[in-house]
């Protein structure tokens, strides 16, 4: 899926559905691999969750469907031209979102709905209110089934005898990470800024014999066969080709000179497209997951700061009756 004003305005909290005119029934399936919360998003954006009488209400967690075809009917509170987000149920990320027409329909949480890995949507950027961003929000761009249990390749649907591994889940996530070579200049400030540029696994919950154990390859043939195992399981429920590439970490030192020329204060932002991987187990619990750096980092800026906190809105209070004129009647 590519990214759309949807998804897009979904990602940044400012997606809202339609009024209340006309009411709707949905029936709602889950076609991925992994568990989904469902949510409803109500005029004011909020993301709601339903209550014990089917109602959806902000701040309630979401309508958890199990993986593979787990179905439910919506109806009740349930309104044409409503939007419905869907979130990992193990992580949190943002899955997909949907809108349901009049009268009734279904809605299906598949591959299909999923955005393409590196289609996540723009870099953060600064505001009056956040002058440092937080990193973007973490986005699922692919779900499969791996192997586990066994160093033998072999189908996962097949039940042989005990040295046959199970089917278990794993799902691939990325996000725009702020990094820390990212500066902030004076107004005729020169400054040499040193600092490492990182490519490759940034980070691993184990090291890669254990970690291919997880998907049933080899333990002790490197990341190869962990990228290769998961590049194929994610893209058989993808409509997208997915390679993942782990490989070990590498760093390189740069030295650079920047010079603000400019009347005030800039900043500079560094941003890392962060993958993350990982697997779980039949119960929902991680086994491993691996983080790494897309090369090369993405400069965002210069910020003029004294522009941005510009378009702080400003608070007008009511001066005090002693600040006024005298009454002279």
């Amino acid at each position: 899926m590519r990214m759309n004003d949807n998804y897009r305005a979904a990602l940044a909290g400012t997606l809202v559905s339609p009024l209340k005119e006309f009411r709707a029934s949905v029936l709602v399936i889950n076609d991925l691999s992994i568990p989904l919360d469902v949510f409803y998003v109500d005029q004011s954006g909020n993301l709601c969750g339903p209550d014990e009488d089917g109602n959806w209400t902000a701040g309630l967690p979401g309508l958890v469907m199990d993986p593979d075809g787990d179905n439910v009917v919506i109806t009740g509170d349930c309104w044409a031209g409503s939007y419905w987000l869907a979130k990992s149920h193990y992580s949190g990320a943002f899955a997909a979102v949907l809108q349901n027409p009049a009268g009734k329909s279904t809605l299906t949480f598949s591959g299909f709905d999923l955005l393409d890995p590196n289609d996540i949507g723009p870099i953060p950027q600064p505001t009056a209110d956040m002058l440092i961003p937080q990193d973007g929000p973490s986005v699922l761009v692919a779900t499969g089934l791996v192997q586990h249990g066994t160093t033998t390749r072999t189908p996962v649907n097949t039940f042989a005898d005990d040295q046959v591994g199970l089917g278990v889940a794993v799902t691939r996530e990325q996000f725009w990470h702020c990094t820390g070579e990212s500066y902030s200049l004076a107004p005729g400030e020169t400054r040499t800024v040193s600092y490492t540029v990182t490519q490759g696994m940034q980070e691993s919950s184990s090291q890669s014999d254990t970690t291919n154990a997880s998907v049933g390859v080899s333990a002790s043939a490197g990341w190869g066969p962990f990228s290769a195992s998961v590049s194929a399981s994610l893209s058989e429920s993808s409509t997208s080709t997915q390679q993942l590439t782990v490989s070990t970490q590498t760093t390189s030192f740069v030295s650079s000179t920047y010079q603000n020329l400019g009347e005030h204060p800039e900043l500079n932002l560094f941003w890392q497209l962060t993958d993350v991987a990982t697997v779980y187990d039949e119960d929902g619990q991680p086994i491993a997951s691996v983080i790494s750096g897309e090369a090369p980092s993405v400069v965002s800026g210069p910020w003029d700061v004294q522009e941005i906190e510009g378009t702080k809105k400003k608070r007008l209070e009511r001066k005090d009756r002693r600040d006024r004129p005298a009454d002279m009647t």
